[in-house]
């Protein structure tokens, strides 16, 4: 992928944003600002007239003059389209800390001549009446009802963030690169003549019971209940699915990420278990959609510090509920072997797995990434800073430190991490600290934790000898989430990618051959761990979408760049 083809996909980001936020006009001229001495100055008002009805003032028409037709017609529509949130899903995000560390980075490139705390202001109250205006959440009406003077495009900042960006998607593709040229040569080294992916997806059917991506011979049942967490002031909603079968069942744990639930990955479990596999679907209700949109609404708060602790509780308290009820009714639950638990996370659901799996929060990585003082910080491209920086706030809370040394779960064998969070909430240190069998999965179009920083080079830092990095080109943070909306917010389709019901044979494939490879109870283990190759998963992904999958990588094969 070429770096501006990133640079469109981080300006969908940035809407995305801000349609996570849903006639007199303000500002009254918008200044684009080189600094120190060059200012160019342009009535707000022409911009109005030219996103109304395409009128071209002659002030205007000098600037447009210098853009091509298709340009101009962005421009128009850039304006105008409407982010369609309302004004309470607007406040209630600006007013959150989140909400809070954005604006304040958005105010280094948007910004007045007032001083002290007015621009932030400024812009949220903009932000706000704009969402609450007939026409919707506009880029010109957040322009109209800006209520300072002037509001100044900072050019110096933004052509370093542009820069910056750049930078990023140049580093992203030569480290992609690396892993292509790597896992080439992996696959030319393999001896094996059955991994020729050829004939790997084409089995006949007495061989069909081995084919990680088709649903498996075995029939199973689900099971609901709850198990109180005491961080949690609700009990946390779990589904098991469980096969029928002889023996002892491994089992897998799934975490989602924020504002999902159990349906966002009912799909894998469901073929998971007609594996064999016992599979258990937590619903975290701290970040369940049902709890942000319930925020979003206008009631209640987003979760606290002690979020980044709950979720790997959440799962080593289910598992001890397990065992408490494989004690008192054996018959239902005996089989489960909760000493071969393999974990499955996306997004902060793969932060989630990780911490239970040994990764250690590392307090001293996140005081040097998030402090306020850090300027690098600014309108960061990497958007799950946000999110990682709150993890700081544990570090202030004595009780919640103690708590933070004790996530580790040693019942957990394997770990499988889909487009997690790991740069900043657990670093070099923190990651080195995992010693099981891992597989990480990114995406390259991924730009809320994009690929480069959040997986490829952390991949690097992991402790465990079993590892693998899995590169989907094209997929996106939300390739691989459940179709229809069902359990996750709608999500524009520019940022969904390529269709996700094609993508999910690749994700069904690996999760079954690496859990099938990694957990105890698995006798035939070795059979499942022949589909752990480039070669499989790339018969298994869609056009045009590409996957990659390598075992050994270092930072002299991933070609990183200086950070710019």
């Amino acid at each position: 992928m070429g770096w501006s083809r990133g640079l469109l996909a981080l300006g969908l980001g940035l809407g995305t944003v801000l349609a996570s936020l849903g006639q007199v006009w303000g500002a009254e001229r918008l200044a684009v600002f080189l600094p120190p001495l060059i200012e160019v100055s342009l009535p707000v008002e022409d911009l109005a007239q030219f996103a109304r009805n395409g009128t071209v003032s002659r002030r205007l028409g000098f600037y447009l003059r210098r853009l091509t037709p298709e340009q101009q017609a962005a421009l128009a529509d850039l304006l105008t389209r409407d982010f369609n949130l309302n004004q309470v899903t607007v406040s209630q995000f600006t007013y959150s800390a989140i909400g809070e560390d954005l604006l304040r980075r958005l105010t280094l490139v948007l910004h007045s001549s007032s001083e002290g705390e007015a621009e932030f202001y400024a812009l949220r109250a903009a932000l706000i009446l704009a969402a609450g205006d007939p026409e919707g959440l506009t880029l010109a009406n957040i322009l109209r009802y800006y209520p300072l003077e002037k509001l100044q495009i900072d050019l110096d900042m933004s052509i370093r963030i542009v820069r910056e960006a750049s930078q990023l998607f140049r580093q992203r593709d030569l480290a992609i690169a690396g892993l292509r040229q790597e896992a080439t040569q992996a696959d030319q080294s393999a001896s094996l003549a059955y991994l020729d992916s050829s004939n790997l997806v084409s089995q006949n059917s007495a061989q069909s019971s081995l084919n990680p991506e088709q649903p498996g011979a075995f029939e199973w049942q689900v099971e609901s209940f709850r198990f109180a967490n005491p961080e949690r002031d609700t009990p946390v909603p779990v589904d098991v699915y469980l096969p029928e079968r002889i023996g002892r069942i491994p089992l897998v744990v799934i975490s989602h990420g924020i504002a999902s639930d159990r349906n966002t990955f009912a799909y894998l479990a469901r073929h998971l278990a007609s594996q064999g596999l016992g599979v258990t679907v937590l619903e975290h209700p701290g970040t369940s959609v049902e709890r942000v949109r319930s925020f979003l609404s206008g009631f209640g708060s987003l979760p606290g510090p002690y979020e980044w602790v709950a979720r790997p509780k959440d799962i080593s308290l289910l598992l001890d509920e397990l065992e408490q009820k494989a004690q008192q009714n054996p018959s239902r639950w005996g089989q489960l072997d909760l000493e071969s638990v393999g974990l499955f996370g996306q997004s902060f659901g793969g932060y989630t797995v990780l911490a239970t799996a040994g990764a250690g929060l590392s307090s001293a990585q996140l005081q040097e990434n998030c402090q306020t003082s850090n300027s690098s910080l600014g309108l960061t491209l990497n958007a799950s800073l946000l999110l990682q920086c709150r993890a700081l706030d544990l570090f202030q809370d004595p009780l919640l430190t103690e708590q933070v040394e004790q996530l580790v779960d040693k019942r957990i064998q394997a770990v499988f991490a889909l487009n997690p969070l790991t740069s900043t909430v657990f670093g070099p240190e923190g990651l080195g600290q995992v010693g099981i069998p891992v597989m990480i999965m990114a995406g390259s179009e991924d730009y809320f934790a994009p690929s480069l920083p959040e997986q490829i080079e952390p991949f690097t830092w992991l402790g465990s000898q079993q590892r693998y990095l899995v590169m989907v080109e094209g997929s996106t943070h939300f390739t691989f989430l459940g179709g229809g909306g069902q359990g996750a917010f709608p999500v524009p389709q520019e940022l969904i990618g390529p269709d996700p019901q094609a993508a999910r044979p690749l994700l069904k494939g690996l999760t079954t051959a690496f859990f099938k490879t990694y957990l105890q109870a698995e006798t035939d283990s070795e059979a499942y761990a022949a589909y752990l190759n480039s070669s499989y998963a790339e018969a298994l992904t869609p056009a045009p979408l590409r996957t990659t999958l390598i075992r050994e990588l270092t930072p002299e094969q991933i070609q990183l760049a200086p950070n710019p």
